[in-house]
């Protein structure tokens, strides 16, 4: 079972999850979660690919739903404490192995309210994934569950990317 972005290498996906997968380690039901596939890797849809992830969220299956992503290079220091801010095993694992050792920013995505996000993860994107001249693609999928069905429409969306000046930090120490 791959969804629509398994497989993908070198990539990292945004899923908004409505189908419950105990077999790819799926948080219950609603979810949404951040995958990456590392550096040079291929990513897959199993949550050992995941960074981090939330339930806390309405039911996606039902009305209309507003979207907002947000990766910013340098670490906001207050987004630790908020109660969206989540780091998996893995996001764990490129602390450890020194891979974000210039330090880190953060992904947020934000559902309907859009000044208060449902999920923040730890990410330094230049050094999880083989970008070309700080470039990657942007695209979309869609799957539901075996015996289920649903419409999944993007009714309109934008795209903005800003330069930031990234600021090196001293390496991180994990014990």
């Amino acid at each position: 079972m791959a969804l629509g972005y398994g497989g993908l290498q070198n990539a990292l996906a945004v899923e908004f999850d409505t189908w419950f997968n105990p077999e790819l380690l799926d948080v219950y039901e609603n979810h949404i979660s951040v995958h990456v596939s590392g550096n040079g890797g291929v990513v897959q849809p199993n949550h050992t690919y995941s960074l981090g992830s939330t339930s806390n969220l309405p039911d996606l299956t039902e009305d209309t739903h507003t979207v907002r992503i947000v990766y910013k290079p340098n670490l906001d220091e207050r987004m630790l404490f908020d109660e969206a801010f989540t780091a998996s095993t893995l996001a764990g694992n490129f602390f450890s192995s020194g891979a974000w050792r210039s330090g880190i920013g953060l992904l947020a995505i934000y559902l309907d309210d859009m000044n208060s996000p449902a999920l923040t993860v730890p990410l330094r994107i230049e050094n999880t994934l083989e970008l070309f001249h700080g470039r990657a693609w942007v695209g979309f999928t869609g799957a539901t569950g075996a015996n289920a069905w649903q419409t999944l429409d993007i009714l309109s969306w934008d795209f903005h990317s800003l330069r930031h000046n990234i600021v090196s930090t001293p390496q991180l120490l994990v014990t």
